[in-house]
């Protein structure tokens, strides 16, 4: 039988060794190519965050296992200590009595093998042959095995092959920094990212394609904008950059998941869902998404808790935390009336952008007779008394900008009535949200019969407004034609064409806002806000 050992520390197994082992096979054709991880090396000290042995092993198996041929042993690991080369090769012989045994050796180890523990035992008893490890120093490995043969007359040459310039040290080097994927299997770089070995940070562009195989083809785009917002977010208030891209890329990773899988997933990972999330696939999908990226992806605590806490908020979010809830309402793909005031202001105030985003969801699951996890509640009740606490941040810098001329919020908003009133807007409404959002102290809501009469009533209303001396924050959809938010901080204007009205439903989602009477606006004798 023959027997070749091919041994080292494998720190990490890359695919050199790959290439090491397969152009032995060729060439010798052994019975057996037994991959020997060392438990401790006789001839270095291991670089400081190394694995155990036990997970090189481990590593050594994802690496070779597909070769056909290929064994890892771990007759070095039960024997202990340090792994002399000798002693391995004499239980070999007593394991497998008879057979020939082959030493495959790199240029480095080659060159040394002299000053090794008993090194005429180990060159009268196996055969040596050496691979380059680099294409320049195929004369060094030629020459150290000539002077073998010369000064101890052993069995020793070189294997023809072509190396892959990839060295363990390098490749330990770039995994803190994202790199050394190019030099490891996928199945190898993704136990050491879900081990979290060697100080790596996930590469992104390898995290991404991971986490798109598990979403929806049409969630991609939603996660592509996520994570951009979240690094853009986290730039601006001071968070890392990097753990605001991990954490928005696999914030949704269970998301395609039906409700009897995330259970299952609640099972596999040992989380215990409440009442709300039992019945609920998109709350469970946090929870579940957090707990596959801390088991799949090696994510930290703070990534993990990002993921946790998107959907729902939480009482006393940190900044991470309130980075990804913000990218997932904002990233660019999101288009409803009133998403560029949000997303303006995620970058001027962040907690207050926190309080509208919290409002809006709490809006939108009761418009729907849906009852609002009560965490959400109790984070939005956190922010508000938060923010009471320090009264000088909600003016001027938060969602809701006060007027600076002589006229109040109400006289504001009635000037806008009256202005759409005047161009013949339909089924007007003012809602007084003082009490129910940040986002302003009224709401005009009206229809326009077409999209020239949208642009005409936008018109006319900054025209009123402008010319009382308020300032306008923002105008988004003007050009889409079916619908057009006028936003001037304490008044925000709502003009739809019937359609959009009927689909974002305002009227419901801010049911709880108090709805002025409009007779004592434009008259009693006036119905025009009913046609």
């Amino acid at each position: 039988m023959d027997i070749v050992m091919f041994g080292g520390s494998f720190n990490p197994p890359h695919r050199g060794h790959r290439a090491a082992a397969r152009a032995a096979i060729r060439a010798l054709k052994p019975d057996k190519l037994l991959i020997v991880p060392d438990y401790l090396p006789p001839h270095k000290v291991l670089a400081p965050g190394s694995p155990t042995p036990e997970a090189r092993l481990e590593l050594c198996r994802r690496n070779f296992s597909d070769i056909p041929g290929a064994e890892i042993c771990d007759i070095e690991l039960r024997r202990g200590g340090r792994s002399f080369t000798a002693d391995t090769l004499r239980e070999l012989a007593e394991r497998y009595p008879g057979a020939d045994l082959t030493l495959l050796v790199g240029t480095d180890m080659l060159l040394t093998l002299e000053s090794w523990r008993e090194p005429e035992y180990i060159l009268k008893n196996a055969r040596i042959r050496a691979f380059p490890r680099e294409g320049g120093d195929r004369r060094a490995v030629e020459a150290g095995a000539e002077k073998l043969r010369e000064t101890w007359g052993c069995d020793a040459a070189v294997i023809d092959m072509q190396p892959i310039p990839a060295a363990s040290t390098g490749i330990r080097a770039a995994l803190p920094e994202g790199g050394g994927t190019e030099l490891l299997t996928d199945r190898v770089y993704s136990a050491i990212v879900r081990g979290r070995l060697y100080g790596v940070r996930a590469n992104l562009p390898w995290l991404r394609r991971k986490a798109y195989a598990l979403l929806k083809p049409g969630r991609i785009p939603h996660v592509q904008g996520c994570e951009t917002e979240a690094v853009s977010l986290a730039r601006r208030w001071g968070a890392d950059a990097y753990e605001a891209a991990v954490a928005a890329i696999l914030h949704d990773c269970t998301k395609k998941q039906p409700l009897d899988a995330q259970l299952r997933l609640c099972k596999r990972y040992g989380l215990t869902p409440d009442a709300y999330e039992r019945g609920s696939d998109k709350l469970l999908h946090a929870k579940t998404g957090a707990a596959l990226a801390l088991a799949r992806f090696g994510v930290s605590e703070t990534v993990a808790e990002a993921i946790r806490w998107h959907t729902t908020g939480k009482p006393d979010m940190a900044l991470l935390e309130k980075i990804v809830y913000m990218a997932d309402y904002i990233e660019p793909t999101r288009d409803f009336p009133g998403v560029e005031r949000l997303r303006d202001l995620a970058y001027r105030d962040l907690d207050a952008a926190m309080m509208l985003g919290l409002e809006l969801s709490d809006a939108d699951l009761r418009s729907y007779g849906t009852e609002p996890h009560p965490i959400s509640a109790a984070a939005l009740d956190f922010l508000r008394r938060q923010r009471a606490t320090n009264e000088n941040q909600t003016c001027g810098t938060g969602a809701r900008r006060r007027s600076y001329t002589m006229n109040t919020p109400r006289e504001l908003a009635e000037l806008a009535v009256r202005a759409l009133d005047g161009k013949n807007a339909h089924n007007i409404r003012l809602l007084r949200t003082t009490d129910v959002t940040v986002l302003a102290d009224y709401f005009v809501i009206c229809t326009a019969s077409s999209t020239t009469q949208i642009k005409t009533l936008a018109d006319a209303c900054e025209a009123a407004l402008e010319g009382a001396g308020e300032t306008k924050l923002h105008r988004e959809g003007y050009r889409s034609g079916s619908w057009v938010l006028l936003d001037f901080g304490c008044v925000v204007v709502h003009l739809f064409m019937e359609e959009a009205r009927t689909f974002y439903n305002l009227e419901r989602l801010w049911a709880d806002a108090e709805e002025i009477d409009l007779a004592g606006v434009l008259g009693e004798d006036s119905l025009k806000w009913e046609r």
